[in-house]
């Protein structure tokens, strides 16, 4: 496999390891528990951000967790792992296919994160 990353944790998620990882990552427990995980942080907020933009969003758990809480928000996610962005492309999330590395962003965003993310 030939690729421009510039890191081999790149490779290790673009790769097998990142397309195994989907089907551990599915999981309505963990989809359960983000819900909760961004309730409480939103709790603190005055209004509820309307962009997000995920860094490593796999298949979109986190978006998925946060659209109850904002079903009116735009979400975009950077992924590495193409399975993956297939997936990620389903929550209605705009998917940035490639590393966080070379990611060029020319919006703004009013809520960015990165969760589980190694």
């Amino acid at each position: 496999m030939t690729s421009n990353f510039k890191t081999p944790q790149e490779e290790f998620w673009a790769g097998e390891f990142g397309d195994a990882y989907i089907s551990r990552n599915r999981n309505n427990t963990l989809l359960a528990a983000n819900t909760a995980f961004f309730a409480r942080i939103f709790s603190s907020l005055h209004s509820l951000p309307e962009t997000y933009l995920e860094l490593g969003a796999n298949i979109g758990m986190n978006v998925s967790a946060i659209q109850p809480l904002a079903p009116n928000a735009k979400f975009t996610g950077i992924e590495i792992n193409s399975q993956a962005c297939k997936e990620l492309a389903n929550t209605g999330c705009e998917v940035i296919e490639g590393s966080i590395f070379d990611a060029e962003i020319s919006k703004k965003y009013d809520f960015v994160y990165s969760k589980g993310v190694l």
